[in-house]
C-alpha cells in the first residue's frame, strides 16, 4: 500500500484533523461502552510518518481520567 493511500484512509477514518505544513494531528472520539468516552490522537510528521499515537480516557463529566501512549513504545526501566 502506498503512503498516499494510507494517509487518505487514515484521514477518512479519523474525520477531525488539523494540518500544518510540516505536521498533522488527527482526532477520533469514541463513546465508552458503559460511560464516558475515549479520544484517539495521532500526530504525523509529513515527511517522516507517525510521531505519536495516544488514547485519552474521559469520564461522564468529560474530565480527563487517563492517557495511554501507544506510540512510540514506552521506554521502561530495568530494575
Amino acid at each position: 500500500m502506498t503512503m498516499d493511500r494510507k494517509r487518505r484512509r487514515t484521514s477518512r477514518k479519523f474525520g477531525n484533523w488539523s494540518k500544518l505544513p510540516w505536521r498533522s494531528t488527527l482526532l477520533l472520539q469514541v463513546p465508552g461502552l458503559h460511560a464516558g468516552m475515549a479520544r484517539y490522537v495521532k500526530e504525523v510528521d509529513v515527511k517522516n510518518g507517525p510521531i505519536r499515537f495516544l488514547q485519552e480516557v474521559y469520564d461522564d463529566n468529560r474530565q480527563l481520567v487517563e492517557i495511554h501512549e501507544k506510540y512510540p513504545p514506552t521506554k521502561g526501566t530495568v530494575g
